[in-house]
């Protein structure tokens, strides 16, 4: 998927445009429910960043980069 840098606040609010998830975001970027966990995954290297998907920025960092959704 490609989106500019300035089309989306976080990575929460492009996965929750394209993917219908339940119970996603539930807080709406507050940070404070832990819904929108994601692992970042580097294609190359294999490291592996846990994070909310509220605290991620669109910008070049996340280009080449596997997002996969945590859920319960």
């Amino acid at each position: 998927m490609q989106t500019n840098k300035d089309a989306y606040e976080s990575l929460m609010s492009l996965i929750s445009d394209y993917l219908p998830v339940s119970g996603f975001g539930i807080c709406y970027g507050g940070g404070c429910c832990g819904t929108c966990g994601v692992e970042v995954r580097e294609d190359c290297s294999g490291e592996r960043k846990f994070t909310l998907s509220c605290e991620i920025k669109i910008d070049d960092e996340l280009a080449n980069k596997r997002i996969i959704l945590l859920r319960e």
